[in-house]
């Protein structure tokens, strides 16, 4: 979810995965820059993501976050 001015408010996990044995990387594809988020992890699956700092210059419509599991080469 953004708010006006393209900063990312919260970070809506819609599928938590499962396997994650370390805490994976966030990559946010998309147009803004400033934006550091950290993952949490419960029982091996990415529960929720905290947002440290919501960055700017985002938008809702064309932004997405990858996930790269710890030690991938991806």
């Amino acid at each position: 979810m953004l708010e006006s001015g393209g900063s990312i408010q919260e970070v809506i996990v819609l599928n938590s995965g499962s396997g994650y044995y370390s805490t994976p990387d966030l990559i946010i594809d998309g147009e803004g820059s400033g934006a550091v988020l950290t993952p949490i992890i419960e029982n091996g699956s990415l529960v929720s993501v905290t947002v440290i700092e919501k960055g700017i210059g985002f938008d809702q419509d064309s932004t997405s976050i990858d996930i790269i599991p710890s030690g991938s080469t991806i």
